[in-house]
């Protein structure tokens, strides 16, 4: 299709941002639209309010965007936007990277973790899950590797002792 999004929303701001529809999928029987887009220079939010805007012009359908953008725009911002989309798809890692950080050199992806949770993000096989949806978004692959705080130290406790029956 390759049509700048302005054809298809001429009032929408894409803020500076060139935005070309490569994909228009509408499925009448169960109202809903799908856009595949590609967006030269990366926003996070700018898929979110492209729904938004759609959705105001054409209510009552289900509305969804699949963005992509140029691989050398992957940064810290990027790799967030890639982490708010593995759990809004499902992926049970919310909370994990609160306060991490991300840097991106050539094909690999250094995480720094500063809560730990490493095992429980290799067990959920967030390392290609990550790898694919970056793939989808930014067109390539990445290696993922961790460092910081990978993991937390657990404490246990002993049991606590059965509580005497008072007499009364």
């Amino acid at each position: 299709m390759s049509e700048n999004l302005s054809a298809l929303c001429p009032g929408f701001d894409a803020g500076g941002a060139r935005v070309t529809i490569e994909k228009l999928t509408l499925d009448r029987d169960r109202r809903k639209l799908c856009l595949s887009l590609f967006c030269d220079s990366f926003d996070g939010e700018l898929p979110g309010r492209i729904e938004g805007y759609l959705r105001g012009e054409y209510p009552g359908l289900e509305v969804s965007v699949e963005p992509a953008f140029p691989a050398s725009c992957f940064c810290d911002a990027a790799f967030q936007f890639v982490v708010r989309r593995l759990i809004a798809a499902g992926l049970p890692v919310n909370g994990f990277f609160f306060g991490s950080s991300a840097d991106c050199d050539g094909e690999t992806v250094t995480v720094t973790l500063t809560h730990g949770g490493l095992s429980v993000l290799t067990a959920v096989g967030f390392e290609r899950a990550f790898a694919a949806e970056t793939r989808r978004c930014f067109g390539f692959s990445p290696r993922v590797t961790f460092t910081g705080v990978t993991e937390v130290e657990t404490v246990t406790m002993a049991p606590a002792r059965p509580r005497e029956e008072l007499p009364f």
